[in-house]
């Protein structure tokens, strides 16, 4: 609710000051006893003011401001949980792994946001095969923290290692609100059993000269358990391998609603992947690697492929952004980025060529 200064002053009135009976003394009389008051003190008369009534304008106006920058913050808050779950499509893709986080609205957040420091609000997080996401915004973010040396960072164990936070985009720009200098994230976190976030700022992040990051605030989060649906093919896929002149197979894929897995098999994986590099000679190391390198150009370029949605829609996927490596299958891991899927609509799968039915 608005509210204009003027009319709060209409709800302060002088009529409930009350003073006491006096006697009466001629007005000649007052303005003697007055000025002889004024020269025995050798000051000017003071100027007439009413103290209590300044002090209670003025808490009302540093209310009224306290307020109105909680209200900016908590608004934009709210307003980019809901804009999250629109871009994400959490509710027509059915996406069982995100999670929103509880929005204070007491007036503790308006005393952070006032005192000049930046602050963060927790706004969700969405569960992956490998990676999740958490989603905060920081306010108030001048645009001259947003060079390219610096850099909001995360930490997952206590601020022993930190990874950088990314603004998250939208139509190619960051999310940023400019009325409320307040900044969109979307920060990394790599699967680990830790579920304690530490948000902070580093100067020169990207540079020699990193600066130790500053801590801005601390975060429980809560992941679930993502949700799956794998596919196996009835005949794999091959592919060769013409730099080592073998043949590799696509088996199958495993699709969750933030990315894809290839599951793969070549007869190099277990040499590759699976093996004590620290009970090798240089040279021996030197041909794992190399025939790793092999094998990765390989499948990279084999691994491009788009999904067939029971809509009729297509969604464009890749060759994985990593590799592990699990009872003879390579799992090629990729996620996507800032979109899901509804991995119960998916109904083929292409690559290449060659388009396969999912059952």
């Amino acid at each position: 609710m608005e509210y204009k200064i003027s009319e709060l002053m209409e709800l302060i009135s002088d009529d409930s000051i009350s003073l006491p009976d006096y006697d009466e003394v001629a007005p000649h009389r007052i303005k003697e006893m007055v000025n002889g008051k004024i020269q025995g003190n050798g000051r000017k008369p003071p100027k007439s003011r009413n103290l209590g009534r300044t002090l209670l304008i003025a808490a009302i106006i540093s209310a009224f401001f306290a307020v109105s920058a909680f209200a900016i913050g908590y608004s934009i808050n709210r307003q980019r949980q809901q804009e999250l779950r629109e871009q994400l499509q959490i509710d027509e893709n059915h996406v069982g792994g995100y999670q929103e986080y509880y929005l204070p609205e007491e007036s503790e957040a308006a005393v952070k946001a006032s005192d000049g420091k930046i602050c963060a609000a927790l706004l969700s997080s969405i569960s992956g095969t490998e990676l999740d996401y958490v989603y905060v915004n920081v306010y108030p973010c001048e645009e001259s923290m947003l060079d390219t040396s610096s850099a909001f960072v995360v930490s997952y164990n206590g601020g022993y290692s930190w990874s950088a936070a990314e603004p998250v985009s939208r139509d190619g720009e960051p999310m940023y609100d400019e009325e409320s200098k307040t900044l969109t994230l979307r920060c990394p976190h790599f699967n680990s059993k830790s579920t304690e976030m530490i948000l902070g700022f580093s100067k020169g992040y990207y540079t020699q000269n990193m600066e130790y990051p500053v801590e801005i605030s601390r975060f429980h989060l809560d992941f679930t358990q993502v949700e799956t649906r794998t596919c196996i093919f009835e005949t794999p896929m091959e592919f060769p391998c013409e730099e080592l002149g073998k043949t590799g197979y696509v088996i199958g894929v495993e699709l969750s609603s933030t990315g894809i897995t290839w599951l793969v098999e070549h007869e190099d994986a277990e040499v590759i992947y699976n093996i004590d590099l620290s009970a090798l000679s240089s040279d021996e190391i030197n041909q794992v690697q190399s025939l790793q390198g092999q094998w990765a150009r390989t499948i990279d370029s084999f691994l491009h492929g788009s999904l067939h949605m029971a809509d009729g829609s297509i969604t464009e996927v890749y060759g994985g952004e990593s590799r592990v490596y699990k009872d003879g299958v390579l799992m090629c891991i990729s996620q996507f980025s800032m979109s899901t899927i509804d991995i119960n609509a998916v109904v083929s799968v292409t690559i290449g060529d060659t388009t396969l039915e999912l059952r």
